[in-house]
């Protein structure tokens, strides 16, 4: 009796996670959420139609038939890597990741960075300095101290 017990609370619970599981998968892939990660995913990806400027963000109607894409593949299931491999093959000859290419692409706004950081510095350092006063005349600093000393 014991061990039927056990049994079904185990078959409970085991129930209760795989429906737990289910809820959450469908909160995932629900539409909103699907939009979103299509936004997300065309505004990582640089559009080969409008140079500079992010398959989300360019007006040209080859990237709107590209964005459409987008959704449909996510509405059917398919990774985001998988997405971005399917676009790639269609532009081997362009880059389409959002991520400067090579070692200069990412040297330059850390030379960048690195050099307005430097001209903060160096502005800071000359607002904060503190300003010495001029050196008086030893005699000038005496004739002044008497003065005021004799003053009622």
């Amino acid at each position: 009796m014991l061990r039927l017990a056990s049994l079904g609370l185990l078959s409970l619970a085991a129930c209760l996670l795989l429906a737990s599981a289910g809820a959450a998968q469908t909160a995932d892939t629900s539409p909103t959420e699907r939009s979103r990660r299509a936004l997300a995913l065309a505004g990582d990806l640089m559009s080969p139609f409008c140079p500079g400027r992010t398959l989300a963000d360019c007006p040209s109607p080859d990237a709107t038939v590209w964005r459409e894409d987008i959704r449909t593949w996510m509405n059917a299931g398919v990774p985001d890597s998988e997405i971005r491999a399917r676009l790639q093959a269609r532009m081997p000859e362009q880059n389409l990741s959002a991520l400067p290419g090579g070692p200069l692409g990412w040297m330059v706004p850390i030379l960048i960075l690195v050099a307005g950081l430097g001209i903060l510095y160096a502005a800071l350092r000359r607002v904060t300095a503190p300003s010495g006063a001029p050196e008086l005349d030893p005699e000038l600093e005496e004739k002044l101290l008497n003065e005021l000393e004799s003053e009622p």
